[in-house]
């Protein structure tokens, strides 16, 4: 267990060339009666967090463009609102996701609690992010699919 929280530690503070964090790190815990569905559980938790935080970071993006004028208000919270439905698209993009620790525990007589920490490459993360929302955009609005595709990759500096 020493050895899972100093790598943890040490991905944590790993930053790209231009100083941005390497990692975007996410946890979850779950409590059941199986190990195998506690571990599951909790693993589902842990990447509807990163999604969030990765959904969180675009509409971070998508409000710096507003505020300095680059998009108008008006694409800017069509953009927000669309992204923010994105969660679950962006965790089915996701690619293998491993705990970068695990902890154990019995609750009670019959019930198990699993506490799991990912870690997952940031860049790799807004790729997939980004063909997460094309998926999106072609399922949910056909029509427009292009023309908001082409803003989101313009949004990303794509």
């Amino acid at each position: 267990m020493a050895k899972q929280l100093e790598r943890v530690w040490v991905m944590q503070y790993e930053r790209n060339k231009d100083g941005t964090p390497k990692y975007i790190f996410a946890d979850g815990n779950g409590v059941g009666k199986t190990q195998t569905a506690t571990e599951l559980q909790a693993m589902e938790a842990a990447k509807l967090q990163l999604a969030g935080q990765i959904s969180n970071e675009i509409n971070q993006i998508v409000e710096s463009k507003i505020a300095n004028e680059q998009i108008d208000r008006e694409t800017g919270q069509s953009l927000t609102k669309f992204i923010a439905g994105g969660k679950n698209y962006i965790v089915q993009h996701l690619g293998y996701v491993r705990p970068e620790f695990k902890v154990y525990r019995n609750v009670g007589k019959k019930d198990m609690e699993v506490f799991v920490k990912i870690g997952y490459n940031a860049e790799e993360a807004f790729r997939a992010a980004e063909r997460a929302l094309e998926a999106k955009a072609r399922a949910e609005r056909e029509e427009e699919a292009d023309l908001l595709i082409d803003e989101i990759n313009r949004l990303l500096d794509r």
